[in-house]
């Protein structure tokens, strides 16, 4: 089949189509699904404190790419 406009109109309305539908099917579960308040998840420096642990007082902050738990445990944050 040759490449002309008429195939070049229908490939683009094809594609256009095909991102409406998935933009609508996209905001129709954000519609449905948002309640509209915001979930907060605990810091970390509060589980650590929960836990009984007293990671603020040895001074052993962490050195460049380890975690809190890292640092201090030597395991790993789930």
């Amino acid at each position: 089949m040759p490449c002309t406009p008429l195939i070049w109109g229908l490939y683009s309305l094809a594609v256009a189509l095909l991102f409406t539908v998935i933009k609508v099917v996209n905001y129709r579960l954000h519609v449905m699904y948002d309640t509209g308040m915001a979930v907060e998840e605990p810091e970390l420096e509060d589980m650590g404190n929960q836990s009984g642990s007293q990671d603020h007082v040895d001074g052993n902050h962490g050195k460049m790419g380890e975690t809190l738990s890292d640092a201090n445990t030597g395991e790993h944050c789930r």
